[in-house]
């Protein structure tokens, strides 16, 4: 042997004892592997817990399993187990694990699926603008973390009221989906984010030529709103479309469905009954609901085999009467009454049994006829939204101004509790007289401009000079709330200006527009957001040619009624719908008073659209630039509105097709 050699059996030894020790240290580096077969029994059990609710459960199976690894491998089963707990809307569970890590110890993609899950903390928490703050801030995303990464931004963009940047978003996660099931339900996704868009809105979305996918998106929605009620139509414009956009990922999944939908739904019964006060004091607004009811009836009923429509003349004393009188001819469905009371009048009865689609709201003292719908205009609604849209705005404290007496008293309370509900702050509500001009009182009350000047005052008497002085508003406000119809909110803005509130936002409700273009009578709400029904902003829309002819054939129609006309229309298009779990084209329906969703308790709620007034006439708002300064107007003179329009028709001083309580 050569000195200093190894003999070959001591070799064999070192050889087995290294390679012993790179085994050990190579489990030790990607924390033992686990069998295949292990991994499909525990993500069964888990499956199998998830689906039953158990988020707890299921987590605590993937943390079990990672107690016997290593990192990575263990940081896997953990961020698995956060997951399955932000699911089950666990969020500080999850965080705590989150938080546990130790970042050394991350993988490029393990340290993505922290900041994805981060993200989704955020959004579970209502913060979107944070969720999408981290999202910017991820490296692009391995192939494994790019369907969340997608969805969340989704989701985000969504929150914050930017439905086409979500739309898009869904269009990039397309393509990293694998199933026929995932992509139907990120198609459905794409479409609802869309479909909620005004056609003003439709059109700036469309930035890109065919076969743009999001431009093709965009089109299909708009197509849809035409040839709703006309599948043949339809599907010979989808054959148009498709030369536009071949191989559209909606033409697969997506057109099929809807065709389906549409042939198996859609369809009146046999025989209709309009229940309305056609003598007395809402005669006017019931004609004006019968002539919208009977618009879209003929507009439908061309070449097809028309229902019968029948319409009774009722009031709260005969309401019962002609409501079985209705049912005994025949009627598959009762649309009304109208007034509140006859309402209740009805529902109390214990005598309905059948569908009956109301056209004012009730509030619920009961049980409910199964087969009961409500619809309507009430101005609560307007306030509501008003808090939710200023909430997404970044607002917190709010100013309000409204007219005296119960109304003004009962539009206020609906927007003051969904206020405070979502964490705003109602500073001071004031109260003008609806017959005065001068609404200088409330006005400087609410902006404790009295406060400055008695400050001013106090100061002349110390000083015995009266220096110069300009008095200086509240610095808290965030935005006015304001409540007031045309007449009055051409005195209201002026004057708040005047009052150097040019620079609080200002969120109207639909009441401060009389339905028709003035530009004379409006300059003075320059700058004024506000929101109202498609038929009064979509001149040049779907409703166009029968807009155009109302104003040829009847010019000397009363103006107050229109928003009651568009009642009228969409209470027609909704009766086939009504009963479904989805109403309309998968959970709405695009009508002439707003986009139309149903709650669980069967009422109908409408989304409206936004427009801002410029040089005196309403111009649609949809782009990021129409929500900030406008070249002709003064710095931050906006204003911003909500859902809805009246309950009932105003009174002949009002300028409007809107008002107090029916």
């Amino acid at each position: 042997m050569i000195p200093g050699s190894i003999s070959p059996n001591k070799l064999l030894l070192s050889l087995l004892s290294l390679l012993s020790l790179l085994s050990l240290l190579g489990g030790c580096a990607t924390g033992m592997r686990v069998s295949p077969e292990e991994e499909a029994r525990l993500d069964r059990e888990v499956s199998n817990l998830e689906n039953a609710g158990d988020y707890r459960g299921a987590a605590a199976i993937y943390l079990q399993q990672a107690d016997t690894l290593k990192p990575p491998l263990e940081n896997d089963y953990r961020l698995d187990a956060a997951s399955l707990l932000l699911r089950g809307n666990f969020v500080e569970d999850a965080r705590a694990i989150v938080s546990g890590l130790d970042s050394n110890s991350l993988t490029r993609s393990q340290s993505q699926r922290v900041g994805l899950l981060r993200a989704g903390f955020a959004l579970a928490e209502n913060q979107p603008e944070k969720a999408l703050e981290i999202l910017y801030k991820l490296d692009e995303t391995e192939p494994e973390n790019a369907v969340q990464y997608h969805q969340l931004r989704a989701e985000a963009f969504a929150m914050t009221g930017k439905p086409v940047d979500s739309a898009r978003e869904r269009i990039w996660l397309e393509s990293f989906l694998d199933t026929d099931i995932a992509r139907r339900e990120n198609q459905l996704a794409t479409w609802k984010q869309l479909s909620g868009l005004s056609e003003s809105e439709l059109q700036q979305a469309q930035v890109a030529p065919p076969p743009d996918t999001l431009s093709g998106w965009v089109e299909l929605v708009q197509l849809t709103r035409l040839y709703i009620h006309q599948p043949d139509v339809l599907r010979d414009a989808i054959s148009q479309w498709r030369s536009r956009y071949p191989g559209h990922p909606a033409d697969a999944i997506f057109i099929p469905e809807m065709y389906e939908l549409m042939l198996t739904t859609g369809r009146h019964p046999g025989q209709l009954a309009l229940l309305l006060p056609l003598k007395g004091g809402l005669a006017g607004a019931a004609s004006a609901i019968r002539d919208g009811f009977l618009a879209a009836y003929y507009e439908q009923s061309a070449g097809t085999a028309a229902p019968e429509v029948r319409i009774y003349d009722v009031n709260e004393g005969n309401v019962v009467e002609q409501y079985q009188r209705a049912v005994s001819d025949g009627a598959g469905f009762v649309v009304g009454p109208l007034r509140k009371s006859t309402v209740n009048t009805l529902v109390g009865s214990g005598m309905v049994n059948g569908p009956v689609l109301t056209l004012n709201q009730i509030v619920e003292t009961g049980q409910l006829p199964g087969e009961l719908y409500q619809f309507g205009l009430a101005p609560e609604g307007e306030a509501r939204e008003i808090a939710r849209r200023a909430l997404a705005d970044g607002h917190r404290n709010a100013l309000a101004i409204i007219p005296e007496g119960t109304w003004g008293d009962r539009v206020y309370t609906a927007f003051s509790e969904e206020w405070i509900k979502t964490g705003g702050v109602a500073l001071e509500v004031q109260r003008y007289v609806s017959t005065e001009t001068d609404h200088a009182g409330p006005i400087r009350a609410a902006l404790n401009l009295d406060d400055s000047e008695a400050r001013y005052q106090a100061l002349v008497g110390q000083l015995g000079q009266r220096p110069e002085f300009e008095p200086r508003r509240r610095q808290d406000v965030d935005f006015i709330f304001l409540l007031a119809k045309p007449r009055q909110a051409r005195l209201l803005i002026p004057q708040l200006i005047f009052h150097h509130a040019a620079g609080i936002p200002v969120y109207a409700t639909s009441h401060v527009y009389t339905g028709y273009p003035d530009a004379d009578l409006d300059i003075d709400l320059n700058g004024l957001m506000f929101c109202d029904m498609p038929w009064n902003l979509d001149r040049k829309g779907r409703w166009q040619a029968l807009q155009d002819a109302l104003s040829n054939h009847r010019p000397d129609r009363d103006a107050r009624y229109e928003r009651l006309f568009a009642l009228g229309m969409d209470a027609y298009d909704a009766i086939p719908y009504l009963g479904q779990t989805d109403i309309g084209l998968f959970g709405t329906i695009d009508g002439a008073t707003g986009r139309l969703t149903m709650d669980p308790q069967q009422r109908l709620h409408r989304q409206l659209e936004w427009a801002v007034f410029r040089n005196g006439i309403p111009a649609p708002v949809g782009a990021e630039a129409d929500m900030g300064e406008d070249p002709g107007m003064e710095p931050d003179e906006t204003a911003v509105t909500g859902d809805g329009a009246p309950d009932a028709p105003a009174g002949p001083d009002s300028s409007a097709g809107s008002g107090g309580s029916i």
